[in-house]
């Protein structure tokens, strides 16, 4: 018997997005309250496989769809001794590979841009320079933390997949026609802000519900900073989603992103969300649709400013967690780092070797992480590595400036806030970040080849909505 398509029984416009991501949700909340009686990889694996099912069968979403919808499901795991950080999406990275391994039809076989091949290039050299350091050591007889080299080396590959995958599914979803995958994503985004936002003010009133380390929201993620990135990352998608759907780059899914960065209270975000502000101002000197956010964003944030202060002096609010920048042990790391890379300028010391060579240097919990992505890089794989590194987003950025149109404008900003939270955390294993390079690199792929090829891309130039002149500004 045919499973119906609840899409055309309920509309696509309140199915285009919102339902399936909102039914996937809440048996994500519904079967992790069941699965904690389970051991935790069966109950996880019953979990996933639940989702999956109704995912697919009931609302027909397609891989890349569900891809986005199980990204923010993390949790840590044990591996070889070292502790990694797994996602709910690994199930579905490893069904496509799979699926695409037994393709015999070359079917599963699509386009990329060169973004995406200079992109895995890139990648792959990076693993190749930060692995001459470990081998030179072993050759010369000094230690190695070969777990710690293994476990980061397998951390980069599974980035490089996540890329790769991601940009070969979202390129057949546009390919079908269908630009659903930002709606979803918007949907998901918001959904997990609330979350983690509900999670965070019932620990602040005595209950303990979940999604909060303590008094600091985190969403279905382990850690307040790797949500509060992915919350980062998801404004740019959100304010898409928004301008192809209805014309505009505002939509209600801003306002529960805005209040869980502000609850997740990471000092990298503050600074971030000033930095995508910022972004976000300039592009909208290069598009004329965005003249009014342009306005908006200048009197909104002359207002905030000016509010926020006359709060704190007058302590009508405070801050939830110290926001000191001036006593952290991470500036002890990141000198200890500078250090370790002095010492091996152009290849670095090798994958996986930061806390090895910064334990004498650094006592103190935080020493087995630099908490800066660029000294990470610069410590391990050197000066060759961190200009590779560097080079995957200055490309994406350069060409999506470059096409001047407002679809590719609204991903820039997301992704300079991004970087500039890096500059204080390791992101460069978070795999939300590469899924959102891979869907930067679908977009551009998708105009390159143009409205005419209806039959291989989605063509991105959005109609004019309804009563609304192209020439307007929308906001």
């Amino acid at each position: 018997m045919r499973i119906p398509d609840l899409r055309s029984r309920l509309g696509g416009s309140w199915t285009d997005g919102a339902l399936p991501t909102i039914a996937s949700v809440l048996i994500v909340v519904a079967l992790g309250w069941f699965c904690l009686t389970l051991p935790p990889v069966l109950g996880f694996t019953v979990a996933i496989a639940t989702i999956a099912l109704v995912a697919i069968g009931l609302f027909r979403l397609d891989a890349a769809e569900l891809l986005v919808i199980l990204l923010p499901i993390t949790f840590y795991g044990e591996l070889l001794g070292s502790r990694v950080n797994l996602a709910a999406s690994d199930f579905v990275l490893l069904a496509i590979m799979v699926r695409a391994l037994l393709d015999r039809s070359g079917e599963s076989r699509r386009s990329h841009s060169t973004f995406h091949t200079v992109t895995i290039v890139l990648l792959m050299a990076l693993l190749s320079i930060a692995s001459i350091g470990p081998l030179v050591s072993t050759a010369l007889g000094r230690p190695v933390d070969a777990v710690a080299y293994g476990t980061d080396a397998a951390k980069l590959v599974i980035v490089a997949l996540y890329f790769w995958v991601s940009a070969d599914v979202i390129h057949a979803h546009f390919v079908r026609g269908s630009d659903r995958i930002f709606s979803v994503w918007a949907w998901t985004s918001s959904l997990n802000a609330i979350i983690g936002s509900l999670g965070a003010l019932a620990f602040s009133r005595g209950s303990d519900i979940g999604f909060s380390l303590g008094i600091r929201a985190t969403g279905t993620f382990e850690d307040p900073n790797a949500f509060a990135s992915y919350l980062i990352a998801s404004v740019g998608i959100v304010m898409l989603a928004a301008f192809r759907r209805r014309g505009t780059v505002l939509s209600w899914h801003l306002v529960p992103l805005i209040v869980g960065l502000y609850l997740s209270y990471s000092r990298a975000a503050i600074v971030a969300v000033a930095v995508l502000a910022i972004a976000t101002l300039g592009v909208s000197y290069l598009a004329p649709q965005l003249r009014a956010l342009r306005r908006l964003l200048i009197v909104g944030g002359v207002a905030i400013i000016g509010v926020g202060f006359a709060a704190l002096n007058t302590g009508v609010i405070t801050y939830g967690r110290e926001a000191s920048f001036g006593e952290d042990v991470r500036y002890e790391i990141w000198s200890a780092g500078l250090e370790v890379w002095r010492s091996n300028p152009f290849i670095g010391v090798g994958l996986g070797q930061f806390r090895l060579q910064t334990d004498q240097l650094v006592d103190g919990p935080l020493s087995f992480l630099a908490h800066n992505t660029y000294i990470s890089f610069l410590a391990e794989s050197g000066l060759a590595g961190l200009i590779a590194f560097l080079a995957i987003p200055a490309v994406c950025l350069i060409s999506l400036l470059r096409a001047r149109q407002v679809e590719h404008l609204l991903l820039v900003p997301s992704l300079i806030g991004v970087l500039a939270m890096a500059a204080t955390l390791n992101l460069q294993n978070q795999r939300f970040l590469w899924v959102y390079l891979a869907i930067c690199g679908a977009v551009m792929l998708a105009d390159a080849l143009g409205p005419a090829s209806h039959d291989r891309a989605l063509p991105l130039r959005s109609a004019t909505p309804p009563r609304r002149s192209a020439a307007r500004s929308v906001i």
